[in-house]
């Protein structure tokens, strides 16, 4: 498939050790070993989540929205160049989506499937709904805060704002189930489809700008 293969392509391989197995793998063992509810597995995941992913993309895509980025000029030399880097961005963004839903939301459904007493306090229909809500919110701030990391070159400023992102991911979590779960679930989806689609749209602008020294 081109959309993984171009992914790959683009990914170091000690990144995606990490972000492929470790990452799932440390999380599974933590979520099941050490959170007492469905709650706190949703926050902590979804805390865990946003400062990790955020610090990691800079391996990646760090620096990539500036001009003194320098990871695109191989690309740029091949006529397929474009393509891989379309895909990559669109497999980046699946990714990150497919690791909230199954570490945010599926940990939680795993965890009851093993104790069923760790629903505490709620229906189980309203906290997986809210486990799903925390899991699109999550999505949503790893997007938005790393479209602000990826403007810089610093890997100190972009690791205040992986704290940053965790600080509000976590937030985030706790309001999905301290309000309405069904409303953060709508939320969190809008949030996801526009941040996505804008994502995808900025960076593809950027790799066409960047031939004519626009942007970059």
């Amino acid at each position: 498939m081109k959309l993984v293969r171009s992914y790959l392509l683009f990914t170091p391989l000690l990144y995606r050790i990490l972000m492929l197995l470790v990452l799932p793998a440390a999380m599974l063992i933590f979520t099941l070993v050490f959170c007492v509810d469905v709650i706190l597995a949703a926050i902590m995941s979804s805390m865990i989540l946003c400062c990790v992913e955020i610090i990691a993309d800079y391996w990646v895509f760090g620096g990539i929205c500036t001009k003194e980025f320098p990871g695109l000029e191989f690309l740029k030399s091949s006529v397929r160049g474009r393509k891989i880097f379309r895909f990559a961005v669109i497999g980046d963004c699946l990714r990150k989506l497919t690791w909230c839903l199954v570490l945010v939301a599926g940990l939680p459904v795993l965890m009851v499937l093993f104790d069923s007493e760790k629903y505490v306090g709620r229906e189980p229909a309203v906290q997986l709904t809210a486990s799903f809500a925390s899991a699109l919110l999550t999505y949503a701030t790893l997007l938005a805060f790393q479209f602000i990391a990826r403007h810089l070159i610093n890997f100190s400023l972009n690791m205040l704002f992986a704290y940053a992102a965790a600080v509000v991911g976590t937030l985030l979590a706790v309001a999905a189930f301290a309000w309405s779960s069904v409303g953060m679930l709508l939320i969190g989806i809008a949030l996801s489809v526009l941040l996505t689609a804008f994502t995808i749209w900025d960076l593809n602008r950027r790799m066409e700008g960047s031939y004519y020294d626009r942007t970059m």
